[in-house]
């Protein structure tokens, strides 16, 4: 007990300072470091599921990329016309056109248009044909 008294202020200034502190500021302190705790964890659950909801679109959205990159190849390769003109061997320009129109002719209506998607077909000589779905 002795100890304590020595903390004790004796001057009535010392002891309304010390009061100050003891019933303002250091509860006052607690208050802002729990308000402080429980903000930033809010952030960081409304961040979370942000960011799940973002990933979750996302991967919705690449889903229906990669269905309608399957459903055009499906369609592709099913055009016996189309693989009989990649599978000719000559090299003229009305075959080129034939297999451009071809292709422009076989897009489907149910295929979403994706700018993101392009197609590649190539012949046997190593022949390409680049074109975009969101061309066609």
């Amino acid at each position: 007990m002795f100890r304590l008294q020595q903390w004790v202020p004796h001057k009535l200034k010392y002891r309304l300072f010390f009061a100050f502190l003891l019933l303002i500021v250091i509860p006052f302190t607690f208050l802002q470091i729990y308000n402080y705790n429980k903000m930033e964890n809010t952030i960081i659950t409304r961040l979370h599921k942000q960011n799940q909801t973002q990933v979750n679109l996302l991967k919705s959205n690449l889903e229906d990329i990669r269905f309608a990159m399957l459903q055009r190849y499906l369609e592709l390769e099913k055009d016996e016309e189309l693989t009989h003109l990649l599978t000719l061997a000559d090299l003229n320009p009305e075959r080129d056109e034939k297999i451009m129109e071809r292709i422009a002719a076989s897009s489907s209506k149910l295929v979403p248009q994706n700018e993101f998607v392009s197609y590649t077909l190539q012949d046997w000589k190593g022949e390409s044909f680049k074109f975009p779905l969101s061309n066609l």
